[in-house]
């Protein structure tokens, strides 16, 4: 069984947002591989 941490997940979610944002402005390859990985 896995646990993780509040603030660990707020991080992550404050990461992927900004990384989301970064998409909306059309930004490059990096977007394209953020999708993929999120469908993985």
């Amino acid at each position: 069984m896995t646990s993780f941490d509040l603030a660990e997940v707020r991080r992550y979610i404050t990461d992927l947002e900004a990384r989301l944002d970064r998409c909306d402005n059309g930004e490059g390859m990096g977007c394209a591989n953020l999708d993929a990985a999120l469908r993985y």
